[in-house]
């Protein structure tokens, strides 16, 4: 379960608040296979099976199991704080 929350929560439900608190904040969820990620000069350029996407900030979900994304140098982001894993 996850802390927080003394009379436990599924996680349907956890998710659910997260996208609602993520969205308030004015984030645009979008689903989609992500075949490139391209660091731009004012952001990202993403290829996807909804085409091309422009976004400042990404959020990787690589799924449940703890694998760590294919990236160069991604100690060196992490330590720098580009890329929060």
């Amino acid at each position: 379960n996850f802390p927080g929350y003394s009379g436990g929560i599924s996680g349907v439900e956890l998710l659910s608040g997260l996208r609602r608190q993520a969205e308030s904040f004015g984030a645009i969820i979008k689903r989609s296979l992500v075949t490139r990620l391209e660091r731009t000069s004012d952001g990202f350029t993403l290829e996807t099976s909804l085409g091309l996407i422009s976004a400042d900030r990404v959020i990787l979900a690589t799924g449940v199991q703890d694998i760590s994304p294919h990236i160069p140098e991604l100690r060196g982001l992490i330590f720098d704080g580009q890329v929060r894993y």
